[in-house]
């Protein structure tokens, strides 16, 4: 699954976002992530058991899982 639908809060076009998989810090759980460069909307993920997949199939859907 590639395409991402725009975002929900500014319109901005898949080009805008930005999709990845961010590590454990001494700080922080790994999560993974989809997120707007025009308005820092942003859907995060921190369930272990998900993919970059799992996460873009919320983001069209507009649900958290």
């Amino acid at each position: 699954m590639s395409e991402l639908k725009p975002c929900p809060f500014c319109g901005a076009s898949e080009e805008d976002l930005d999709f990845r998989f961010a590590y454990a810090t001494k700080f922080t759980k790994p999560f993974l992530f989809v997120g707007c460069r025009k308005c820092g909307g942003m859907m995060v993920d921190t369930d272990s058991e998900h993919c970059l997949n799992d996460v873009k199939k919320a983001w069209n859907r507009r649900i958290s899982e």
